[in-house]
């Protein structure tokens, strides 16, 4: 019999159906958690993001730190020079020496060197500050740019990541709300057929998440059937039962639930379940 006969004496067939189809749904639930998983991954990157921006504002409090430094350092050396640079400044007379005459000690100090002292070094090293200064002005303002930058994008990153996911799990839930609706209409929850009616409804939503799962995320369904050689790479054994036979050891004894595989790169995201035949040690 298929699914959609209307032959109203086999209930056993419609309830075998029903059954199989509650275990589909059962797997929309695993992959909620899946999803929920990812979610977490993303938080954690989240984490690491947030760990990055400490990073980049305690570099930008020392390089503030470091700018304050050196423009106090540069106060001092002014401040000396403005000592030195005064006109009243006393100079010491040379030691006295009977012997020979003392020369006058000029009136005026050359205008380059006041009281005769060299200020070269000293404004070359005042250069260097000022250039050192410059250069970190402007590492200080892109390190501000890069933080602005990052602080926008993190903004609305778990957003953005969870928007394509959401929306997929939205129209699943317009689906099945709208299955739900018309399912739950008198005129459908009578007659001999409303039990397959409601199956073929469900049937529809169910095909509607795989074609979703094909198109928007390169997922493909795959059932293996009863009397398949159990493969560990594609099930995942959830019981195991006597093999009737010597030749069913190691097969499908049944499939109790679906996996997905994806289609571009042969990596399967999830397992189907099933039971395998195991030999009888009796």
């Amino acid at each position: 019999m298929g699914l959609f006969s209307n032959d109203a004496d086999n209930p056993k067939r419609m309830r075998e159906e029903i059954a199989r189809l509650e275990k589909t749904v059962a797997n929309f639930g695993t992959a909620n958690t899946e999803l929920n998983e990812q979610n977490k991954l993303l938080a954690d990157q989240i984490k690491d993001l947030k760990a990055e921006k400490e990073k980049l504002e305690t570099n930008i409090a020392n390089q503030a730190e470091t700018i304050s430094n050196y423009e106090k350092e540069l106060e001092e050396i002014k401040a000396r020079i403005a000592g030195l640079e005064k006109p009243d400044v006393p100079v010491t007379p040379p030691p006295f020496r009977p012997e020979q005459p003392q020369a006058p000690a000029p009136t005026t100090a050359p205008a380059s060197e006041p009281c005769g002292i060299n200020l070269s070094p000293i404004e070359v090293r005042l250069d260097k500050i000022e250039k050192f200064m410059d250069d970190n002005s402007y590492k200080d303002g892109l390190i501000k740019k890069l933080h602005a930058d990052l602080q926008e994008r993190s903004a609305d990153f778990i957003g953005q990541l969870k928007r394509p996911y959401l929306k997929s799990i939205i129209r699943i839930h317009e689906r099945l709300n709208n299955t739900l609706a018309a399912c739950s209409r008198p005129e459908a929850m009578t007659g001999d057929d409303a039990i397959a009616r409601t199956l073929k409804k469900m049937k529809g939503d169910l095909l509607m998440v795989q074609d979703m799962l094909d198109d928007e995320y390169d997922l493909e369904y795959f059932l293996p059937a009863a009397g398949d050689r159990y493969d560990p790479r594609l099930h995942n054994a959830l019981r195991s039962l006597p093999a009737p036979t010597p030749g069913q050891v190691g097969t499908i004894a049944e499939c109790l639930a679906g996996g997905f595989m994806e289609q571009s790169g042969n990596r399967v995201v999830k397992s189907a379940t099933v039971a395998v035949y195991k030999a009888d040690n009796k």
